[in-house]
């Protein structure tokens, strides 16, 4: 049995697509808000690009190829990272941005307070749904007969991993601001 080691890591080209793209986001929303003289979160980006490394880690690592390969406890560490350590340091990363006004003007119109979208969000992130749903997720994906299936099928795979960190997301950002104080004039 060839276990990989940690100098092999996967090439996946979407994903680093994203994660670069991601990045390359927030620093140019970085330098918006640097240029209007708005006030830039250091402990924001810290927190953004930590949850980039911690997604890079838990998708292209030898993490991965462990996690569906040989053990379900690296599958249940790749689980956490994505359901649980990076989605509350994106949120940390991202509610500065919310609140700012850097934001492009059919953005901020489209999630206006009263729009179906800032609406359907002020329902998804109430405790009492979003902590349900992440928990139903997590727990669904962890049910041994669901787990083989998804590591036998990328596409589901892939999915699976979208549903944990999207729900996670959703959740923490519930916890994390809790009265929906940042991105009221957003409606979020």
């Amino acid at each position: 049995m060839n276990v990989p080691g940690w100098g092999s890591w996967s090439v996946v080209p979407l994903l680093w697509l994203l994660l670069l793209a991601a990045g390359g986001w927030y620093a140019s929303v970085l330098r918006r808000m640097d240029r209007d003289d708005q006030r830039v979160s250091v402990g924001g980006a810290i927190a953004f690009y930590s949850g980039l490394l911690i997604i890079l880690i838990a998708l292209a690592s030898p993490l991965n190829t462990i996690a569906d390969n040989w053990l379900l406890l690296a599958a249940m560490m790749q689980h956490t990272l994505i359901a649980d350590i990076a989605p509350p340091l994106f949120v940390l990363g991202i509610a500065p941005i919310v609140s700012s006004v850097v934001l492009p003007d059919g953005v901020r119109r489209h999630f206006a307070a009263g729009t179906v979208p800032a609406r359907v969000w002020a329902v998804a992130t109430r405790p009492f749904v979003a902590v349900p749903v992440w928990s139903v997720v997590l727990l669904s994906v962890s049910i041994p007969a669901v787990f083989d299936y998804t590591v036998q099928h990328p596409v589901v795979h892939a999915a699976t991993h979208l549903a944990l960190f999207s729900t996670g997301f959703v959740m923490w950002w519930a916890i994390i601001n809790p009265l929906h104080d940042v991105g009221t004039d957003l409606g979020m």
